[in-house]
């Protein structure tokens, strides 16, 4: 089936075209809104991984510190320039793309497509909630994740990732802890410390909540802290 065409040019008002546009999903008003918001939306989600892993690729290069902003000045810290460049405002925003570009870098060169057409399939919100499990899980695990992020709705997506982390409510004070310390991160090189402190504590055994993995680094920054104190 040809995909219905977005009509019009330069000549043609907005209001002209979106008509049209909807004129190609029949004659039924309302039902013609639904399906041209799900063909738009389906169209839309095809670029999104791509944008992901080039953000990733721009986290990861330190691009700000190289380029310059419409005005032609640098930019003063890599969120100013996500912002400009991305056209988002929140900076947790951006960290979302810049997680799953990070979750589709490290997986292996054939499940990257899978990964790809589960975030044209499902967004990227759900991708980022569901990225620190799949960065750890298993073959098999990570085929159960990703079917699992096509079928559940986001909230139940979140309760089913913080069970298999450990950090579900009722499960003591090491998710409140992990939560608060990512919200109030001063910037994204901090958050992006914490993150990967946290995802290397749980894959490393140093323990299961965020208080515990604090303490093992903790425990391990005084050994070696303690004797360039006492010089």
């Amino acid at each position: 089936m040809t995909a219905p065409a977005i009509l019009g040019n330069a000549d043609t008002t907005m209001a002209t075209r979106v008509e049209a546009f909807l004129a190609q999903f029949g004659p039924d008003r309302a039902e013609a809104l639904h399906l041209a918001l799900r063909d738009v939306a389906a169209r839309a989600r095809q670029h999104l991984a791509l944008l992901a892993e080039l953000a990733w690729l721009a986290h990861e290069e330190q691009i700000w510190s190289k380029v310059r902003g419409p005005d032609g000045k640098p930019f003063a810290s890599p969120e100013q320039f996500f912002e400009q460049t991305l056209g988002l405002g929140a900076w947790r925003s951006i960290w979302r793309y810049v997680t799953v570009g990070r979750v589709i870098a490290a997986a292996p060169n054939g499940e990257r497509e899978s990964l790809r057409a589960l975030v044209a399939e499902a967004g990227i919100t759900k991708v980022a909630i569901v990225a620190p499990v799949l960065e750890t899980a298993d073959d098999d695990a990570r085929r159960t994740w990703l079917e699992r992020t096509r079928a559940l709705d986001v909230e139940a997506l979140q309760a089913a990732v913080s069970d298999a982390r450990g950090t579900g409510r009722g499960r003591g004070e090491g998710d409140r802890v992990e939560r608060y310390l990512l919200a109030v991160a001063p910037d994204m090189e901090a958050r992006a410390t914490m993150e990967r402190l946290f995802w290397l504590g749980r894959r490393l055994d140093k323990g299961r909540t965020a208080i515990s993995i604090l303490v093992a680094a903790a425990q391990e920054a005084l050994a070696s802290w303690e004797p360039e104190a006492a010089r």
